[in-house]
């Protein structure tokens, strides 16, 4: 993930400010990587593990899903200021 977050800022022309990027790392990893313990352990309590490979498929759909909806260049990349 960190390849993907240089490569970002590095790509950005200088008008993307680096908060904008990290702040979007930090809430996927909160949300995705923060809970993907958690339902590790409750599937694994419950005697269904295998549901957790579903359960990062899935996230792994979404994500995706969400990229192909964003559009292909910003709309605050043609201001100027």
């Amino acid at each position: 993930m960190a390849d993907a977050t240089i490569c970002s800022c590095s790509t950005c022309w200088g008008r993307l400010d680096s908060g904008g990027v990290g702040l979007s790392y930090a809430v996927a990893n909160a949300l995705f990587g923060g809970s993907a313990e958690y339902v590790a352990l409750g599937l694994k309590s419950i005697g269904y593990e295998p549901a957790f490979y579903w359960y990062v498929t899935a996230t792994m759909v979404i994500a995706f899903l969400v990229s192909m909806r964003l559009p292909k260049q910003a709309s605050y990349l043609h201001t100027d200021h």
